[in-house]
């Protein structure tokens, strides 16, 4: 986890923007799928989720830092 952090970290906002919104809309697909029974791997919306959390802390850090 502490490398995807440091990934996370050293790119810039625009992309991990783009990347937030790719997962976001991968979650909602998934989602879908469960509702119609048709999902493959029960695991990656949990992964998914994750991987959200992750890159929005990190937007977070950088917006904190930006106000002091």
């Amino acid at each position: 986890m502490k490398s995807k952090m440091d990934e996370y970290r050293r790119r810039d906002d625009d992309d991990l923007r783009a990347e937030l919104e790719e997962k976001e809309r991968e979650c909602f697909d998934i989602r879908f799928q469960q509702a119609s029974e048709k999902a493959t791997h029960p695991g990656l919306l949990r992964a998914l989720r994750k991987e959200v959390a992750r890159i929005k802390t990190v937007l977070r850090e950088r917006e904190l830092e930006r106000e002091v």
